[in-house]
């Protein structure tokens, strides 16, 4: 069993179905490659490998954990993912915000809401923000 999970999990990283996060610490789905019938095989070999106590050869990150087991992914997830925006969600949360002109936006000003880019990032709202921007990153990506 344990070399059959090595096996299969070693073919499972060959196919690019997953990559690395920015951090280089875990890994993500590959979004360019997506293999849905890979996606399944590597949920059953997880799956099998957790009933079996065994190990399997790839990292997930904790917010893919997390999306499958239903929790809360918080910023302490993105630390996982990319630790500059990490730090940078981390100060927007514990600083005051009014004069940092931010609005709900992201990259290229895609808004992150309905007419995110007309609305001013303030330090009531700021946890929204933080909320939006992990679910722009970490999962709708």
């Amino acid at each position: 069993m344990k070399e059959w999970v090595s096996l299969i999990s070693n073919e499972i990283m060959q196919s690019n179905t997953f990559k690395y996060v920015p951090s280089g610490n875990s890994l993500t789905i590959n979004d360019y490659d997506v293999n849905n019938e890979i996606l399944i095989l590597a949920g059953r070999v997880l799956g099998i490998a957790l009933n079996n106590n065994k190990i399997v050869n790839f990292k997930l990150s904790s917010f893919i954990w997390k999306y499958i087991l239903e929790r809360t992914i918080t910023i302490e997830d993105m630390k996982d993912y990319d630790e500059d925006i990490y730090n940078s969600l981390k100060y927007i949360k514990e600083n005051d915000v009014k004069d940092m002109d931010l609005t709900f936006v992201y990259l290229k000003n895609k808004p992150l809401c309905e007419n995110g880019d007309k609305e001013k990032v303030d330090n009531k709202n700021k946890e929204k923000y933080i909320k939006l921007i992990l679910e722009r990153i970490l999962i709708n990506n």
